[in-house]
């Protein structure tokens, strides 16, 4: 018998995990700050996590890419972003705010219980040069994918 793949556009990811925890639909994708709470209900079953290493926030979730999909590498994340021309000393500044936030333990405590963790870069460049990188590797992925706007 052969399984039949069917993808299903959901307008965001509460309705696609209520489609799962209903059984209209066998697996979703989600963040971690939607899927724990149900996960850690039973009402579903959290599977791995994307990302190349185990996550702080479910440190009992083995990833994807160690059981059986060696490669996979995909995380959902969030940056400081400025307008273009930002001065350098301002870019310096938030940078330096945004780190000594994130190295608070209040405030990393904080991240994890809402299913986030701290990433922070060793320079505004480095973030750059990451997020730049990250990008084109989603690109990537799209374009193999054969992937098409109706």
């Amino acid at each position: 018998m052969t399984s039949q793949k069917t993808n299903i556009l959901y307008k965001g990811g509460a309705p696609a995990l209520q489609a799962v925890a209903a059984g209209d639909v066998q697996m979703s994708f989600g963040t971690a700050a939607s899927v724990r709470p149900l996960g850690q209900q039973g009402v579903v079953k959290m599977l791995g996590v994307t990302t190349v290493e185990r996550s702080e926030v479910a440190p009992d979730l083995l990833t994807l890419a160690s059981t059986g999909l060696p490669g996979f590498d995909f995380s959902f994340w969030f940056g400081l972003f400025g307008p273009a021309g930002l001065p350098k000393n301002v870019q310096e500044k938030l940078f330096a705010a945004a780190g000594r936030a994130l190295a608070d333990p209040q405030v990393r405590a904080r991240l994890l219980a809402t299913g986030n963790e701290a990433a922070p870069s060793r320079s505004p460049g480095e973030f750059n040069q990451w997020a730049a990188a990250n990008g084109r590797a989603a690109l990537d992925r799209i374009v193999q994918a054969g992937v098409k706007l109706d």
